[in-house]
């Protein structure tokens, strides 16, 4: 019976032992408080005083780039990631070594079995011994290098450079989109002039004459304060509430606005203003899409009532969805 639980205790610490993944680490050099964001925005790293910035990449992921955004910038400036080829070929050998390890664990255990049924302990012992040596030694190198081979960076041979560049000098501009109606590419002197039928002069007054104001500007009609209730979930389960929740909408464009979101005390909920893309619909009601990740959305009725969905909320690593349901504060 100790032989079996000797085994079986070394067989429980070596997979403990060998069940973690690996991680890769990069230095982002950028302004001090800048912040690197994946592409569905969640931060992974804040430069510091000297302007570096640590990011550590779980290489089970992916990512061709990342997001940079300097403090006090609304915009997301993507950068892409450098890589160089890698073989692995050294997991590879451990792996095999290892599985090599496990089999001499087997006829070790085969041998040490029949020399105990036989009653001699001068070769079960040994053998015992043997076995759990090999049993340890095998499943601690081939378990760690079998999982590590799984990872993506290993399958496709890669390697994240230590160092990684932003894009600080890319141009970012947010160009106004035209229609192409014809109509409303009209001025006033294409507005044809209206002719007397009993008279042989021509009217020269004009049907209407054009204003520089427009009722197309959906951000000065959504901006402003809405304050409600919302609530914190992870799945089904509610992990907080919130009472005098506000949602606070400021103007880029009239198509585009930031929104920050206050809890009661004054505390902003999320690090930085968001932007969201604004879709009238025909109801004389709004949609708000918060770029980069779709399914985070605000409805706003013709009556300024609001819900708030925001289903990738991350809080220490956990993906949460926050919901909130208000009314524009007058």
């Amino acid at each position: 019976m100790k032989y079996l639980n000797n085994t079986i205790a070394t067989l429980v610490m070596v997979l403990f032992l060998s069940s973690c993944s690996t991680s890769s680490k990069f230095i982002v050099d950028a302004a001090p408080g800048t912040k690197i964001l994946t592409p569905d925005h969640v931060i992974v790293a804040v430069a510091d005083n000297q302007g570096k910035a640590m990011v550590t990449i779980s290489d089970d992921e992916f990512y061709a780039f990342l997001l940079s955004n300097q403090p006090g910038s609304i915009e997301y400036v993507p950068f892409a990631l450098d890589y160089k080829y890698k073989s692995y070929v050294g997991t590879r050998a451990q792996e095999w070594l290892g599985w090599g390890m496990l089999g001499g664990a087997t006829v070790g255990l085969i041998v040490a079995t029949a020399a105990l049924a036989g009653g001699d302990e001068d070769i079960a012992t040994p053998a015992w011994l043997l076995t759990c040596g090999l049993l340890g030694g095998g499943m601690g190198m081939g378990l760690p290098a079998h999982f590590r081979s799984g990872q993506r960076n290993q399958k496709n041979q890669y390697k994240l450079l230590t160092n990684q560049k932003l894009n600080n000098d890319l141009p970012i501009s947010h160009p106004q989109l035209v229609s192409k109606s014809p109509i409303r590419e009209k001025t006033v002197q294409d507005i044809p002039v209206v002719v007397a039928p009993d008279s042989s002069t021509i009217s020269s007054k004009k049907i209407g004459q054009r204003s520089n104001k427009t009722l197309k500007d959906y951000g000065s009609q959504l901006k402003g304060t809405y304050i409600g209730v919302g609530k914190l979930m992870k799945g089904k389960e509610i992990i907080e509430s919130y009472d005098n929740i506000s949602v606070v909408i400021t103007r880029i464009d009239k198509d585009l606005v930031l929104v920050n979101v206050v809890e009661s005390n004054g505390e902003p909920f999320f690090p930085s203003e968001s932007r969201y893309k604004i879709d009238k619909k025909i109801t004389n009601s709004f949609e708000l899409t918060l770029e980069g990740i779709s399914t985070a959305k605000i409805k706003i009725d013709k009556n300024r009532s609001m819900h708030y969905l925001h289903p990738k909320v991350n809080i220490d690593g956990d993906i949460y969805t926050l919901s909130i349901d208000g009314n524009l504060k007058q």
